[in-house]
């Protein structure tokens, strides 16, 4: 019986030190733009995936329109650093690499320090855009980095927006942009404490 208390501890602290974490990002206030057509267009997560590395998935729900393509993200650090991006995925959906400049990248007269643009041809149908059902990933590296540092407010006549992407293919020939005013977190910690919880609860 000790010794089965003692192995759970070591895990429940392990659990710990590793305070992995992610964080979501709803794109569900208009920025600027048109309104577009769907609802709940796209979801961005920060996920701690290792020492000084994180992982951004940017998801284009299909609740989003059919015809709709994201073409801009735009996010924050804080902070402030240039990150390496490794494992952009699927390749075909990125326009370049991530550009980095503090408070330097955005649009609408709000500024970002991170920017990723994305392939607006429509070639092929338009195989290479970031469609409604597509998502996208890439890693991001850097000293100290983890998923808390991406949640940092903009800078310039918004600044209540954490994150932002472009929208386009409105009907009309429209566009939009979306901006992410609440992160919600979802530490992993924490779901450690509640496992832990539970195996005391069943030992009683």
């Amino acid at each position: 019986m000790r010794t089965k208390i003692i192995i759970t501890t070591m895990l429940f602290g392990a659990a710990l030190s590793a305070q992995s974490s992610i964080f979501t990002f709803n794109f569900n206030t208009i920025v600027t733009g048109s309104t577009p057509s769907g609802s709940s267009i796209a979801t961005m997560t920060v996920a701690d995936s290792g020492a000084n590395q994180v992982l951004i998935t940017l998801n284009h729900n299909t609740t989003s329109a059919a015809g709709q393509f994201i073409t801009e993200l735009w996010f924050n650090i804080s902070p402030y650093q240039s990150p390496v991006q490794t494992n952009q995925s699927p390749a075909n959906k990125f326009n370049g690499g991530l550009v980095a400049s503090q408070n330097g990248v955005g649009s609408a007269g709000v500024d970002f320090d991170l920017q990723q643009s994305f392939q607006t041809s429509n070639a092929g149908g338009g195989v290479n855009r970031l469609k409604p059902g597509e998502a996208i990933s890439f890693n991001l590296s850097g000293t100290g980095l983890d998923a808390a540092d991406f949640v940092s407010l903009s800078q310039g006549n918004r600044t209540d927006v954490y994150a932002m992407i472009h929208l386009q293919g409105i009907p009309g020939g429209q566009s939009v942009k979306l901006g992410s005013v609440v992160p919600e977190p979802a530490s992993l910690a924490a779901l450690s404490l509640g496992a832990f919880a539970l195996i005391r609860r069943k030992r009683k």
